[in-house]
């Protein structure tokens, strides 16, 4: 049995592997936010101790039973458990399998369990002038639900790969399978920080009215869009309270116009990704993340022609949290025999 880590920004999970098979899930709300806020990565450390001994119902003087554990994300940061070097793109299984950092768990989290961090991915360098900036991308993480996506979908290739979560990410995956690189905008964060620290936010609260179901209004995408355009992402998301007492509209109408105004503004970075990457937009994309995002992304994505006319929503957690571990799997798989040859090696000693 293995472990596999996922850290993002405010909480972890460990999911216990067995085989190909997931056999438990366990998850603390304590990220690499907690390591900004508190300037130490121990809260971090204890959680995902705590995450091992849950998932193996750990009791004093028993050894452990996970072989090893499998990190990706914001864990590979500086923020994380340990700082590993970005992996250049073009990367694919190869070469993030042959790339991966295998550390002793002791030196890691005081336990005896090897660690084997899975690289993140990087934009090709290039000559760094100013005006060359907006070439320069990155992920943590993302790389490994890009190859779970490939295992678990096998979509025609050449595809493209929009990830939503506290950025918006854009992912191109060329002929060869490889993650070419990369293009991410800020969209989650500034949604939160708007909300909590913004006179906007407030209009954006929950009443007692419940929102529809899958909510989703062509007309209010269609305005915020124009707003966008004509006079900004800033002046647009003031118009969401403005329309609170202009037309006495519904929280969760407000809610879905902000929405769609950080995601119409995103949609310029596509044009940008083409023309600065050259990335291919002439493809399926798959569109990963809360369901009402996911929907605006398509209808944009539909509207302004790019793609190839099917766009694939993955939305349910669990089938999100499935393409984290198959990734995981998939990188472990192409490079077991160094993989799990090292981490014996580590353990013996």
């Amino acid at each position: 049995m293995i472990g596999i880590i996922d850290c993002g920004t405010s909480s972890t999970k460990l999911y216990a592997v067995e085989g190909e098979g997931i056999v438990g899930i366990y998850c603390r709300e304590c990220g690499i936010n907690d390591t900004v806020r508190t300037g130490s990565n121990k809260l971090l450390r204890d959680a995902i101790k705590e995450l091992i001994y849950e998932a193996e119902g750990f009791e004093q003087g028993q050894e452990l039973k996970l072989d090893f554990l499998l990190a990706a994300g914001m864990i590979t940061s500086e923020l994380g458990l340990k700082a590993v070097p970005h992996l250049e793109a073009p990367a694919g299984l190869k070469e993030l399998a042959s790339a991966v950092e295998i550390a002793p768990g002791k030196e890691i989290l005081g336990l005896d369990i090897p660690v084997v961090f899975v690289r993140g991915v990087k934009n090709r360098s290039a000559p760094l002038r100013l005006l060359d900036l907006d070439r320069v991308d990155l992920m943590r993480g993302e790389e490994v639900q890009a190859m779970g996506l490939l295992k678990k979908y096998n979509p025609p290739l050449p595809v493209n790969i929009l990830q939503l979560g506290a950025t918006t990410k854009l992912i191109h995956i060329d002929e060869q399978g490889r993650i070419a690189g990369s293009m991410t905008a800020l969209s989650g964060q500034l949604y939160e920080a708007m909300k909590k620290g913004t006179i906007v936010g407030k209009c954006l609260e929950p009443e007692a009215k419940e929102a529809p179901a899958h909510y989703f209004s062509e007309e209010i995408l269609d305005a915020a869009r124009k707003f966008v355009f004509e006079g900004g992402l800033l002046r647009a998301l003031l118009l969401a309270r403005f329309s609170q007492f202009a037309l006495s509209t519904e929280w969760y109408e407000r809610k879905f116009f902000v929405e769609a105004a950080i995601s119409a503004d995103d949609s310029r970075m596509l044009a940008s990704a083409a023309k600065r990457l050259g990335f291919s937009l002439n493809t399926p994309f798959y569109v990963i993340g809360e369901y009402g995002r996911c929907a605006i992304y398509k209808h944009l994505l539909a509207d302004m022609g790019i793609g190839a006319k099917s766009h694939i929503i993955i939305s349910e957690p669990e089938d999100i949290d499935s393409l984290t571990v198959a990734g995981c799997l998939a990188v472990l798989n192409a490079g077991r025999e160094r993989i799990e040859s090292a981490c014996k090696l580590l353990t013996q000693n």
